[in-house]
C-alpha cells in the first residue's frame, strides 16, 4: 500500500460574526489560555504537514483583527460567506497533493491528525494528482455538541487545479459545511468517521468548558513529567509554559506565554508570571513577573514585581514591596523590602535599604542608575538618575544622592542634624499659656450671655 500523502496545503475558513458569543470580536481570537481559538486549527494544519496556510474570512470590518490575533505566519484572504473556498483555493493556485480545509471555530483533539494522514492515501486512481481533505464536526445541534464527532473527507480530482466549483457551499454556517459537501464529492469519495474529542466553541459557556478541558490536560501533561501541582484546579498553565521536573507549583498559580520554568522550584501561592525565563532551585510566591529573567536559588517574594526587562541572577534575594523594571540585579545581591529600583544596574553582594528608590524619569526621558558591587544604600535613600555609585561605597540613610560616588566612599545627602536643648520643654509651657488664655475667653463669653 502507499504511503500517506502529507498535505500541501491548508484553507482555514472564518465564517463571520457568531451571534451566540455576544462579542464585538471575531470568535477565532478569543483566547484560551492565551492562545487564540484560531490558532488551534493553524497548528494542526502545521503538524500535519502543510507548508502553506490560507485563512479566508467572510467579514470585512474583522480581517484587521483576526490578522492581529493569527500573526503573518499564514496568508489571508477576504470573499463573501459563499464564496470562502473558492477566494482561498484562488490564492493557492495549483496543488499537487492533499489540502485541508477546516472551520476555525473548534478545537481539534490530538488524534485527528493521524486519523487525517490515514484518509489522504492515495489509491492509484488513474489521473489522481490531488486528494481533498477536510476536518469538520457533525450533529453539533444536539444535546452535549461539546463533544463531537471529527470528520474527514478525502476527494480524488483530476488535473492539478483544486476542484472548488464541485465543492461550493450552499450553506455557509460552519455548523454543517461538510452537510452541503458531500452530496458534491466525487465517486470514490471516502468519508471517514470516528469519534475524536474534538471541541466545539459556539458560544461563551462553551468557550469556558473548552478551556477548562485544555486547561487539566496542561496540568496533567505536567505532572507526567515529574511536575508536582499541589492544587490542580487552580493552576492556570498556558500551553506554551514548560518546567523541569521537581519542580512545585503551589495554588492560585497563573504561568502564561512562553515562560520556561527550570527544576525544583517552588511557584506560589499566588503568582502571575508571563513570558519569563526562572532558573533551578528559585522560590517566587505572591509576585508577578512580566518579561524577566532569574537565576538560580533567587527568592522572591511576597508581593513583588518584576517588570518587562529585570534579570535577576543567582542567589538573589528580593522581598516584599519591591518594585524592578528594566533592572539588572547581580549575584547575592539583596533587596529585603520596600524599593523601586528602576533603569538600574545593581552589583553583586550590594545590599538596597528599605525605601530606596531610583529617581530614573525627569518628565521627558528615563535615566540609568549604576550601583557597584558591595554597596550599601541606606533605609530612605534616593538615587536621582542618571548616576553612579562605585563599588563599596556606603551611601547614608535619608539621603537624597544626585551626584556620582566614589569606590569605598561614604555619601551623605541630606540636612545636618541640629538639636535645640529643652525647646520641647518651653513649647509645651506655651501652649500651655495658650490653652489657658483660650478657656479663659471662653467662660467669659458664657458669663456675658447669661446677664
Amino acid at each position: 500500500m502507499p504511503p500517506p500523502l502529507l498535505p500541501v496545503a491548508a484553507l482555514i475558513l472564518v465564517t463571520g460574526p457568531n451571534a451566540r458569543m455576544r462579542s464585538r470580536h471575531p470568535k477565532v481570537t478569543h483566547r484560551i489560555l492565551g492562545k487564540p481559538l484560531g490558532s488551534f486549527s493553524i497548528d494542526l494544519c502545521r503538524a500535519l504537514g502543510a507548508e502553506r496556510i490560507i485563512v479566508s474570512v467572510a467579514d470585512t470590518e474583522e480581517l484587521t483583527e483576526v490578522k492581529a490575533a493569527l500573526g503573518a505566519e499564514v496568508e489571508y484572504v477576504q470573499a463573501a460567506a459563499a464564496e470562502l473556498i473558492q477566494a482561498a483555493a484562488s490564492r493557492l493556485g495549483p496543488v499537487s497533493g492533499p489540502v485541508i480545509v477546516t472551520t476555525a471555530g473548534w478545537v481539534p483533539a490530538p488524534m485527528d491528525g493521524r486519523l487525517l494522514t490515514e484518509a489522504g492515501r492515495s489509491d492509484g486512481t488513474a489521473g489522481a494528482t490531488a486528494h481533498f481533505l477536510r476536518f469538520d464536526r457533525a450533529h453539533s445541534g444536539q444535546e452535549g455538541a461539546n463533544e463531537t464527532e471529527s470528520i474527514v473527507a478525502a476527494g480524488l480530482f483530476q488535473g492539478v487545479e483544486l476542484g472548488v466549483t464541485a465543492l461550493s457551499a450552499t450553506n455557509s454556517d460552519e455548523v454543517d459545511l461538510l452537510a452541503s459537501y458531500r452530496p458534491t464529492l466525487p465517486p470514490g469519495a471516502a468519508i471517514l468517521r470516528r469519534s475524536q474529542g474534538g471541541l466545539v466553541v459556539e458560544d461563551r459557556a462553551a468557550l469556558a468548558a473548552t478551556l477548562e478541558r485544555i486547561r487539566i490536560g496542561k496540568v496533567r501533561e505536567l505532572m507526567a513529567s515529574g511536575v508536582t501541582v499541589e492544587d490542580p484546579a487552580t493552576a492556570w498553565i498556558g500551553l506554551g509554559v514548560t518546567m523541569g521536573a521537581d519542580t512545585i507549583i503551589r495554588p492560585n498559580s497563573y504561568l502564561e506565554g512562553s515562560t520556561v520554568i527550570g527544576s525544583e522550584c517552588v511557584i506560589g501561592p499566588n503568582v502571575q508570571i508571563t513570558d519569563c525565563v526562572i532558573a533551578d532551585r528559585v522560590v517566587i510566591h505572591n509576585a508577578v513577573l512580566t518579561k524577566s529573567e532569574v537565576g538560580d536559588e533567587t527568592k522572591i517574594g511576597p508581593y513583588t514585581q518584576l517588570r518587562p526587562g529585570s534579570r535577576v541572577k543567582r542567589k538573589v534575594k528580593i522581598g516584599n514591596f519591591v518594585e524592578l523594571k528594566n533592572a539588572v540585579v547581580d549575584d547575592r545581591a539583596s533587596l529585603g523590602h520596600f524599593a523601586y529600583i528602576g533603569d538600574a544596574s545593581v552589583g553583586e553582594h550590594t545590599n538596597i535599604g528599605a525605601g530606596t528608590i531610583t529617581c530614573n524619569y525627569d518628565g521627558k526621558r528615563k535615566h540609568r542608575t549604576y550601583i557597584g558591587k558591595e554597596v550599601f544604600v541606606g533605609t530612605h535613600a534616593t538615587l536621582v538618575a542618571p548616576v553612579t555609585i562605585g563599588d563599596g561605597a556606603f551611601i547614608a540613610a535619608g539621603s537624597v544622592i544626585t551626584q556620582d560616588v566614589p569606590d569605598n566612599a561614604l555619601a551623605v545627602g541630606r540636612s545636618r542634624q541640629s538639636n535645640k536643648h529643652d525647646w520641647a520643654t518651653r513649647r509645651r509651657h506655651l501652649q500651655d499659656q495658650d490653652q489657658k488664655q483660650a478657656d479663659g475667653a471662653t467662660s467669659d463669653g458664657n458669663s456675658a450671655d447669661v446677664g
